[in-house]
């Protein structure tokens, strides 16, 4: 059977109706790329896009009972994809309280964010390194948002489901971007 003629909603369905391992590997093939791609755009990092991407098809495959075919395969995968992105980088990015010591020992009082502006950054945007650059230096969720509508073209409406934010927050940030 040529599985290349079912929609990605009606493959999750053969996977969840009897565990389908090539309905599976199609839904792979066709996405792989894509998470991967938005992953290493997210994360700066191949080898960590390259296991979250194998993380997000593993999680697919154990919790596929929980698609709901009422929405778009594409957005409850790039969920998962943006949730395990997140868990690794909060994991990546744990601060002990050793870390807020200044050399004396004491507590710092405050923590200086010496990032510069959003506007700023792109208000120096001449070409597409500068433009690369300032992607990377985007807050993830403001560049979630950004790599989900412009790479992987989901609508607003799509990037609100896939995040679980209200449309008109997802609408505002990508605004204020």
């Amino acid at each position: 059977m040529d599985l290349s003629v079912f929609s990605d909603e009606r493959l999750m369905e053969m996977v969840i109706e009897d565990r389908n391992s090539l309905a599976f590997e199609e839904l792979m093939r066709r996405n792989l790329r894509s998470v991967y791609g938005f992953l290493i755009n997210y994360l700066q990092e191949k080898a960590a896009a390259e296991d979250i991407a194998q993380e997000t098809f593993f999680k697919v495959w154990k919790n596929s009972s929980q698609f709901k075919s009422e929405f778009k395969f594409k957005t409850w995968l790039f969920s998962i994809a943006r949730n395990s992105a997140l868990d690794y980088l909060k994991k990546k990015k744990a601060y002990s309280f050793s870390d807020l010591e200044q050399e004396d020992g004491k507590l710092a009082e405050s923590i200086v964010d010496s990032n510069p502006s959003l506007e700023e950054l792109f208000g120096r945007l001449e070409t597409k390194e500068k433009v690369e650059q300032t992607m990377l230096s985007l807050a993830p969720p403001d560049r979630e948002i950004l790599l989900l509508h412009y790479t992987e073209e989901l609508t607003f409406e799509e990037i609100s489901k896939a995040l679980k934010q209200p449309l008109n927050t997802v609408k505002s940030r990508h605004l204020r971007v």
